[in-house]
C-alpha cells in the first residue's frame, strides 16, 4: 500500500511554475531507477509549494542524496525542470567582494610591548545541593 503525504516546502520563484505532484512522482521514480549527481539545493525561496507524494519514494531519494526531503525535492526539481540552479544569495553577497577591514585585523605584538594585566574571571559557584540517596521500590509481588 502506498502512503501519500503532502509535502509543503519553499522554492525559488523560477521553480514554482514547473512543479506539480504527477510530474514530481515521475521525476522521483526516474531518479531512483538511475541515481546520478544532482545540482546543489538552490535554497528555500519566497514561494511555497505543496505536493502530494508517496512517502517511501521521497524518503528513498532523500536517503540517497543524504539531505532533507525538502532539499531533495528542490534538487530533483532543478535537475528536471531545466530552471537555472540559482543559489539563494542576497544582493549584497553577489554584488560586493567581501574583504577584511584593516581595523578587524589582529594586532601583532613584539617582545618589547608589555602585555596588559590579566584579571582573573569571577566565577560564581552555586552552593552544592545535598545528594539524596535514591530509594528503589520493589515491584509488588504478583499473586
Amino acid at each position: 500500500m502506498r502512503t501519500l503525504k503532502t509535502y509543503t516546502f519553499r522554492v525559488p520563484d523560477n521553480l514554482r511554475r514547473d512543479l506539480d505532484s504527477p510530474a514530481m512522482r515521475v521525476w522521483l521514480a526516474d531518479f531512483l531507477a538511475q541515481p546520478r549527481a544532482l545540482p546543489p539545493d538552490p535554497g528555500a525561496g519566497e514561494d511555497r509549494v505543496s505536493l502530494t507524494l508517496p512517502t517511501q519514494l521521497v524518503a528513498a531519494v532523500a536517503r540517497i542524496l543524504r539531505c532533507s526531503s525538502s532539499s531533495a525535492l528542490r534538487r530533483v526539481a532543478v535537475d528536471r525542470s531545466g530552471a537555472p540552479a540559482k543559489a539563494a544569495t542576497t544582493e549584497r553577497d553577489s554584488s560586493e567582494t567581501w574583504q577584511r577591514k584593516p581595523e578587524a585585523r589582529a594586532t601583532v605584538r613584539n617582545s618589547r610591548t608589555p602585555m596588559p594585566p590579566q584579571t582573573p574571571a569571577k566565577v560564581a559557584n552555586p552552593p552544592a545541593k545535598e545528594a539524596r540517596p535514591r530509594q528503589m521500590q520493589r515491584p509488588a509481588a504478583r499473586r
